[in-house]
């Protein structure tokens, strides 16, 4: 639209191939890359993998044909699109406001299920793959982007990931945090059942405000081969912090997990929570891990609930799953 000047956009010169950024520029913040809006072509199997080049192009080829997509992406779909650790917004451009913008496409980072890269003859393509499979959902939605160079797209899918990682990792670490209080407080209830009559002393405290301290015996009888027990009164002067537990853990998580796999890992959760059966959690978490990293199951025993606990370490048993994770073969 002649007569309103285009803004700058918000970049950052990122470095290849990682593109890293400090997270608090995600969370408190957004970075922006100019695109070209192609379109949405909606109805789209959930199954389909998007890494499929095939596949991608067969449904991009059919929706030109149906209108969904234009034949040719021109200056009249140059957009904005806008990431953050929140949301994903396009914007296009040159349009009859005031600005010279309009919000055109608005997706939470959960609803986005997979990013790609295609390149089709000329074009760079950025794939988004929309809809959220936790909730069973048959069908999803393809956004389809142009960017100028490969590197643009590299780029985008890089921060995009950022975002995954810090969205689902924080998603997993409340969970752990809440299995952990849990935890603490049937301990509590328990030894108060047990021991009605008992010595105050400092620490642990169970719930205080932001802190969290669990007690545990890591040397004592309470821990038999890596498995976590009880520990009786007698047990409990060594303590251990919660949130160290689950830092570390998460921090294994970021190394070893993709963000689409701590995505996939944080759905998990979830659906354990609500309604997914506790070995068909367990099974599902091994088949995301994989055997090359079926170690990192053995480590999730502080979180896992008393009841569950027989079950969780018969099925650490059956998949060669020895004691500590780093004696499983």
């Amino acid at each position: 639209m002649s007569g309103i000047e285009r803004r700058h956009v918000r970049t950052f010169n990122l470095k290849p191939p990682d593109y890293k950024i400090k997270p608090s520029a995600l969370t408190d913040g957004c970075i922006e890359t100019e695109v070209r809006f192609a379109g949405l072509v909606p109805n789209i199997p959930m199954h389909l993998d998007p890494t499929n080049r095939t596949d991608i192009l067969r449904y991009i080829d059919k929706a030109k044909k149906q209108t969904f997509l234009p034949y040719q992406v021109t200056q009249e779909h140059d957009s904005i699109l806008s990431v953050s650790a929140y949301s994903i917004v396009i914007i296009k451009r040159d349009v009859s406001e005031p600005s010279g913008e309009k919000l055109i496409l608005l997706v939470a980072i959960h609803e986005v299920a997979a990013v790609c890269y295609i390149r089709e003859e000329n074009a760079n393509l950025l794939i988004l793959k929309i809809g959220d499979p936790e909730n069973n959902k048959e069908t999803c939605t393809l956004a389809i982007l142009c960017l100028d160079t490969k590197a643009a797209v590299e780029e985008l899918c890089a921060l995009i990931r950022q975002c995954f990682e810090l969205v689902y990792t924080e998603a997993t670490r409340r969970f752990f945090d809440e299995k952990l209080k849990q935890e603490s407080r049937d301990d509590a209830s328990i030894a108060h059942s047990e021991d009605s009559v008992t010595s105050k002393r400092d620490g642990p405290s169970f719930i205080t405000g932001s802190q969290q301290d669990l007690s545990t015996s890591r040397d004592s009888p309470s821990s038999v081969n890596g498995v976590r027990r009880r520990p009786s009164n007698a047990q409990s002067e060594s303590e251990f912090n919660g949130t160290e537990v689950i830092h570390n853990y998460m921090k294994q998580l970021h190394t070893k997990l993709t963000g689409l796999e701590l995505r996939q890992f944080a759905i998990l959760l979830r659906r354990w929570h609500t309604d997914l059966p506790f070995t068909e959690f367990s099974q599902k978490v091994f088949e995301l891990y994989g055997a090359e990293r079926k170690g990192l199951l053995a480590e999730m025993r502080p979180f896992i609930p008393e009841k569950d606990s027989p079950a969780f370490e018969s099925f650490l048993e059956r998949i060669g799953v020895h004691g500590n994770s780093d004696s499983s073969e």
